[in-house]
């Protein structure tokens, strides 16, 4: 008769580590994906649509469709896949996906790669990736009317 195996024993079998991309494409070294503004974060689910006005919003992530106007917003980060329609005016927009119409970034506008903005776009400070596009009326903020 054998003896049992003893439940000491545990063997050594490695672990996969799995990197999990963001959908939102938001990135940890930002200082508004610190988590401070969870109690105003409006997530846009990607089989979800939204239409109407946002206000009141710190940062709306658009994984899904939105048609809208949004204002009083910090942080608009429309990720790959996603679609904005409307107009925006906000601090910093991080554009993965695709936005449609008037954009008023007062500080930052980031195109990723994926990313495709068309339409009447005012910025102060832009950055594009290779592979993304912007087209339309371009214009830069003027610092003293911002």
């Amino acid at each position: 008769m054998s003896n049992p195996p003893s439940s000491s024993y545990r063997p050594d079998i490695p672990r996969k580590v799995v990197d999990i991309p963001n959908p939102s494409g938001a990135r940890a070294d930002r200082p508004e994906a610190s988590g401070e503004d969870d109690g105003n974060r409006l997530v846009v689910g990607k089989s979800i649509s939204v239409s109407g006005d946002i206000s009141a919003c710190e940062t709306l992530v658009v994984q899904g469709t939105v048609e809208a106007n949004v204002s009083d917003a910090t942080t608009l980060e429309v990720a790959d896949g996603g679609l904005f329609k409307g107009d925006a005016e906000v601090d910093h927009a991080y554009i993965a996906g695709t936005f449609d119409g008037t954009l008023r970034a007062r500080l930052t506008l980031e195109v990723a790669e994926s990313g495709h903005v068309k339409g009447d776009i005012h910025y102060n400070n832009i950055s594009i990736a290779s592979g993304g596009r912007v087209q339309g009326s371009i214009d830069v903020i003027d610092a003293e009317n911002n």
